[in-house]
């Protein structure tokens, strides 16, 4: 029963961690879309290219750092950067 419930308890605990994550990304998307729009006009979506450019450079960074190092303690974060973060700041997360 205890790895039962320590199993569950470490599954809420990322889906918290990926829904902080997500909420933190979308915000930032929010205000990049915001700047660029006011820097470089409303024709083309400036923000969606920038983000989504700036996101999947940072997911694959973060996939090979943590393929490498996978005990280290970034890879617990992975949940909240890569699943969190990078998939509120891109619009991958659309794709779901």
């Amino acid at each position: 029963m205890a790895i039962v419930r320590s199993e569950l308890m470490s599954a809420w605990k990322a889906y918290l961690a990926v829904g902080i994550g997500s909420g933190v990304g979308s915000v930032l998307r929010y205000g990049v879309s915001l700047l660029s729009q006011a820097a470089l006009g409303g024709y083309f979506p400036w923000g969606t290219l920038i983000v989504n450019v700036l996101g999947s450079c940072l997911i694959g960074w973060l996939a090979a750092t943590l393929s490498r190092a996978p005990h280290s303690p970034l890879a617990r974060l992975q949940p909240l950067l890569v699943a969190g973060f990078c998939g509120g700041f891109t619009t991958f997360r659309c794709l779901a």
